[in-house]
């Protein structure tokens, strides 16, 4: 008897800690986040956007930058991920493929843009505390929008 209340407590002060600041893995991640997700601006021409096992595809467009929007509302605490980009078997001839702008913006606010190749993977966390907005939004990075793929895969979120 005991241990079964001893057990009891211990799983309610686990369940406690849990509760206080949930994280999540990799896909139960991906899809938190997307459940925030207030709208979207996909890019002319090749803009799209979709989810796949591997996270949130984002295709740049020809010469507008396709973006997703999030309403946090201060539900995230943190959030990691990573950022790899992929293009097409035609593309591999072409030496610009693969290169992508990426920019994170919170509350309107951007924390500044980066290039991601086709030789890098990008990881990041960032502090969402208090944020009302977020946006992620890819650019063709180098002017060959056909060729460019960004995947962006939320590895850890925390509310």
């Amino acid at each position: 008897m005991i241990l079964k209340n001893t057990i009891k407590s211990f799983s309610i002060i686990i369940l406690m800690i849990v509760n206080i600041n949930p994280s999540f893995a990799t896909s139960e991640a991906n899809n938190y986040l997307l459940s925030l997700k207030e709208s979207q601006s996909l890019g002319d021409v090749y803009g799209t956007i979709s989810i796949t096992d591997r996270g949130i595809y984002m295709h740049p467009g020809n010469t507008k930058s396709t973006s997703l929007f999030f309403k946090l509302n201060g539900k995230v605490k943190s959030l990691h991920y990573k950022l790899t980009t992929e293009f097409p078997e035609a593309c591999k001839a072409d030496l610009k493929a693969g290169i992508v702008g990426f920019e994170l913006l919170t509350n309107g606010k951007s924390s500044g843009r980066v290039i991601v190749d086709k030789s890098s993977t990008l990881e990041k966390e960032v502090i969402l505390k208090g944020i009302k907005t977020m946006e992620f939004r890819v650019d063709n990075g180098n002017g060959t929008p056909g060729c460019d793929h960004l995947f962006v895969d939320i590895t850890s979120i925390a509310k």
